[in-house]
């Protein structure tokens, strides 16, 4: 429906495409894979290729459409709010189905009964229900408060009418609190991270005085409501370097016995190493689905990892110049934006579950218009300043 929209305010205003080369190129070459790819000769089932086509690439136009927003007017700061403000309901949805309990969720239907997970027992002999809001599966619920916590904490640091700083509070507040009744380990890393991140790229640390109180009351509801779960699961993360070099194990071990020529050069086919793939497969899940950065490699061989390094390098630099062109006070949450862009490129491989495919690929665009809206006002103003010298117009 957005495409289609936006396909038809092209056509009426007789526009067409605003965006950047550096990134069209890139983007156009992997298209160009997935085509190819969908022809393996290994002889997969064409429609895991029509599949894995529209998982890699169907998002990827939101680019252009952030692109577009943005020249018109709508700041990747304003939407950024109006999603951080919209996730109070989504999180406390998601809070109390913590505390209902598997059982009653359940019982709201068979939808419901589908999304429950349970972990443990790990450092305890508790077992811990990972809620799934609103979503289908709770790595999708884990995703979105990663991505809310990011740009709840940035918000906290930029300038805002009363009203607006309580409401964004209360926001990243619950978001602290779902995300570690979510138990999503992955989320629990990472937030910090890009807290860290924050604060290095944006150099500029006057806003730390409004985010210290806030902090410090999420820190205690964290702390309080969901220590059960921190005791738990955290000891996971605080024994050492195992429990990741575990997790890396299996990906690097990948690698190492896909290094045939065919795997090389050809990889398995498009659409062969993700987890839609089951719809068209009976359920069968392919076992490369969660393994990140190799995705690309399985399916393309080496040319699919160069492909996705260089659409998201490209994705990037053109969405740096996007932040840097706002004053340091009001850049916070366009630096936040960027660092989820960054840490997301960077842990995910091919960006193909929801709602982060949405959000990384529509907030690049966004800001990246941003970058283009200032430039075209920066080109403005030296037109003037060439017309009008003294200050007389010049005929």
């Amino acid at each position: 429906g957005a495409y289609l929209g936006f396909a038809a305010s092209l056509v009426a205003q007789r526009q067409g495409l605003m965006v950047p080369a550096k990134v069209l190129r890139p983007f156009v070459a992997l298209v160009a894979l997935c085509v190819v790819g969908s022809f393996n000769p290994r002889g997969y089932d064409p429609l895991v290729a029509l599949v894995g086509f529209r998982v890699l690439v169907f998002y990827i136009p939101l680019f252009a459409l952030g692109v577009h927003l943005s020249m018109s007017g709508v700041t990747a700061d304003r939407l950024a709010v109006f999603v951080l403000l919209a996730s109070i309901p989504i999180t406390v949805f998601g809070i109390a189905e913590y505390v209902a309990g598997p059982d009653a969720v359940a019982s709201l239907g068979p939808g419901f009964a589908r999304t429950i997970w349970i972990v443990g027992p790990e450092a305890t002999a508790d077992l811990i229900f990972r809620p799934a809001s609103t979503f289908p599966f709770v790595g999708h619920f884990g995703a979105y408060l990663l991505f809310i916590g990011v740009i709840g904490f940035a918000a906290l640091h930029r300038p805002a009418s009363a009203p607006g700083r309580v409401l964004q509070a209360i926001a990243f507040a619950l978001a602290s609190v779902a995300i570690v009744l979510q138990s999503q380990r992955s989320t629990w890393v990472l937030l910090p991270v890009a807290m860290l991140a924050t604060y290095v790229l944006n150099g500029h640390l006057r806003g730390t005085l409004r985010a210290a109180p806030v902090l410090f009351v999420a820190i205690v509801l964290v702390a309080t409501v969901g220590a059960p779960v921190l005791e738990n699961r955290l000891p996971g993360l605080t024994s050492g370097l195992d429990p990741f070099a575990n997790r890396l194990a299996p990906i690097v071990s990948s690698f190492e016995s896909s290094l045939s020529a065919s795997d090389l050069l050809i990889g398995h086919g498009t659409g062969t190493a993700l987890g839609a793939a089951r719809y068209v497969t009976g359920g069968d899940v392919p076992g490369q689905f969660e393994s990140a950065w190799f995705q690309p490699f399985y399916m393309f061989g080496i040319w699919g990892l160069l492909a996705y390094l260089w659409l998201y390098s490209a994705v990037l630099r053109a969405a740096w110049p996007g932040v840097r062109s706002l004053p340091a006070e009001r850049r916070w949450l366009s630096t936040g934006l960027f660092v989820f862009l960054m840490l997301t490129a960077a842990v995910s491989g091919p960006i193909n579950y929801p709602p982060t495919n949405v959000f990384f690929w529509l907030f690049a665009g966004l800001l990246a218009g941003q970058a283009a809206r200032a430039g075209q006002a920066g080109l403005a103003r030296a037109s003037e300043r060439a017309g009008q010298p003294d200050g007389r117009v010049v005929s």
